[in-house]
């Protein structure tokens, strides 16, 4: 959503500006001179179409996500696994206990989705690395 051109910029928005003002410089899109021109134009900000004119002429780049939003959806998506697993499993071997025990075929689900549930828990740091790698290839700088 496009914000009005007279509101306020806040410091979180002239810092980002600043940032992306310098990863602009660090990808050879500004000289030296210019950088400290248009930080110098992001300090002095009052508004956002201010800080817009600061970044005038630069690719758009898109927002990066919250430090650890990957991680907190990875945890949230285990969590919601392992629910359906225990449950799942769960109401299979109470079927079993019900029907009178017997051959556990409970095990037939067991194995596979204990299986499932272990690479999805260990697959964490894989995706996170993944993550950064293809946001490095993306940006063309360092993935935070």
């Amino acid at each position: 959503m496009a914000l009005p051109a007279r509101t306020l910029a806040s410091e979180a928005e002239r810092e980002r500006c600043a940032a992306a003002l310098r990863d602009a410089h660090a990808a050879d899109r500004l000289d030296h001179d210019e950088l400290e021109e248009r930080l110098e134009l992001v300090l002095a900000a009052r508004t956002t179409l201010e800080l817009r004119a600061a970044r005038r002429g630069l690719p758009r780049v898109p927002p990066r996500p919250a430090a650890g939003t990957l991680r907190k959806v990875h945890r949230a998506a285990l969590g919601l696994h392992a629910t359906a697993y225990a449950g799942g499993n769960g109401a299979a071997i109470g079927i079993w206990a019900l029907a009178g025990e017997g051959l556990f075929w409970p095990a037939v689900l067991l194995v596979p989705t204990t299986g499932l549930l272990a690479a999805h828990a260990a697959s964490g740091p894989l995706v996170r690395r993944a993550w950064r790698q293809t946001k490095r290839r993306v940006t063309g700088g360092s993935a935070r």
